[in-house]
């Protein structure tokens, strides 16, 4: 009799994780048209989201549903989920494989942006970009469109971005030619 009610148990258990699993994977599928499957996005103004670190993709969600992070549609969508919804979404997009960007790139303005990863960014964009942890997210081997575009806008007022001061001060002072040649830079590295 108490095996038969551990096996049942268990069964429960097993059955809900691999739900649970399943809503995820679902809830995932209303992010593929932009993110594309599985968070490896195909389009070159839109961040790869597989991989990404759980506490980075909640955190920037939660952000955009409380009105904190701009956007022109992702506030609208994440006012739609529960935070614990965000949550499993964030966990699934984190158990994913990340997929680089293949992106045109120029071989100079890769030098550069490299120049200037070295000057301003490497203390914390680890790797090349490619390091990644806890509210850092991996950039190398991200879109460079959507890097340029990302970079370009992190100081204009009307672009309310949570971000490390001393990020807004080291974008603040290269031009947009310098913010793409980081932006290509961090794109090359596969």
């Amino acid at each position: 009799m108490m095996r038969t009610f551990m096996f049942v148990v268990v069964a429960i258990l097993a059955g809900a994780a691999s739900a649970a699993e399943r809503s995820a994977s679902m809830l995932s599928y209303a992010c593929a048209g932009c993110h594309g499957t599985a968070g490896a996005s195909a389009g070159d103004s839109l961040p790869i989201l597989a991989g990404l670190p759980r506490e980075y993709l909640s955190n920037i969600m939660l952000q955009y549903k409380n009105g904190e992070r701009y956007s022109t549609i992702m506030g609208r969508i994440a006012r739609g989920y529960s935070d614990a919804e965000i949550d499993a979404m964030a966990i699934f997009f984190e158990k994913q494989k990340w997929v680089s960007a293949v992106s045109q790139l120029d071989p100079k303005m890769i030098a550069r942006g490299k120049e200037l990863h070295e000057q301003k960014c490497v203390r914390c964009h680890l790797g090349n970009g490619q390091y990644t942890e806890y509210l850092l997210p991996r950039i190398g081997g991200q879109w460079s469109d959507y890097l340029t575009i990302y970079l370009k806008n992190v100081n204009t007022s009307e672009f309310k971005q949570p971000q490390p001061q001393l990020m807004k001060e080291s974008l603040s002072l290269l031009t947009d030619e310098e913010l793409a040649a980081l932006a290509q830079f961090y794109a090359a590295q596969q």
